[in-house]
């Protein structure tokens, strides 16, 4: 141990054994109790404050962290809704032009119709069978969905056609 600063395990296993010299029936000789007061009074101190030190650090590095991760998270939902803007205008140009499909040295982009959504204009106009009743009220758009492609009219709800872009 000489030559190097004890460890905070050198200190915990020192007082260890001079804890277990305690219970011994001829308890602490001058030598055992020296190194005892100094592990209490600047070893064990020195240490700890280091020690806290460094957790005080990490603390921060990890608040650091989730500071980091909630401005990439707004980040990442900016970026989404850009990257949804341009394929619904890349969607309408195309349309416009009467163009399905674009070859370019890089990429090709089709267009083609998504599944019809159900999209609920007013749900208090719907009928009661429309809906199930949980911890909210929860509008049972599958059922809606399969009405309103078998023409049947349901007050407050329609069927919607959206369009996407693939881009390979």
């Amino acid at each position: 141990m000489s030559g190097r600063g004890l460890t905070l395990y050198d200190i915990v296993d020192g007082l260890e054994a001079l804890f277990d010299a305690l219970d011994s029936p001829d308890g602490l000789d001058e030598d055992a109790a020296a190194m005892l007061d100094r592990y209490l009074e600047h070893e064990l101190p020195a240490k700890v404050e280091g020690y806290c030190g460094v957790i005080a650090n990490l603390e921060a590095h990890a608040d650091g962290c989730k500071a980091q991760r909630q401005r990439f998270s707004e980040r990442e939902k900016k970026a989404q809704h850009t990257v949804a803007t341009m394929k619904r205008k890349l969607v309408e140009a195309m349309d416009r032009l009467g163009e399905r499909r674009i070859q370019t040295e890089a990429f090709t982009v089709t267009t083609g119709d998504c599944p019809p959504r159900v999209v609920i204009d007013d749900e208090a106009a719907l009928p009661p069978q429309m809906t199930e009743i949980r911890q909210t009220t929860h509008v049972d758009k599958k059922a809606i969905k399969a009405l309103l492609r078998l023409g049947q009219d349901v007050p407050g709800a329609r069927l919607e056609q959206g369009r996407t872009v693939r881009i390979k």
